[in-house]
């Protein structure tokens, strides 16, 4: 009898791959908040922020799904931004 492969093991795999994407796509809103700080501090009122293709050291993610996450993430803390591809202005 050949191997099989559990539905639930492909379930569990699936679930740890997008727990690690969205671990990467809060460091890189923990990045932005830093940067609106560093700003905001000398008195700025806009930034922008580049969304970078890849970070050295964390999984590889699609730009689209990061933008979105992002985007939803800062419409809910209240931010006001315009989007430019991979540059968000905040």
């Amino acid at each position: 009898m050949p191997p099989r492969i559990s539905l639930v093991e492909l379930y569990n795999l699936k679930e740890k791959k997008d727990y690690v994407k969205f671990i990467t796509f809060d460091y890189i809103i923990a990045s932005c908040h830093k940067k609106i700080k560093n700003s905001a501090s000398i008195g700025g009122m806009n930034i922008f922020y580049e969304i970078p293709f890849y970070i050295y050291g964390k999984p590889l993610y699609k730009m689209k799904d990061c933008v979105e996450y992002i985007l939803e993430s800062l419409k809910k803390t209240d931010y006001m931004f315009k989007d430019y591809k991979s540059q968000i202005q905040i």
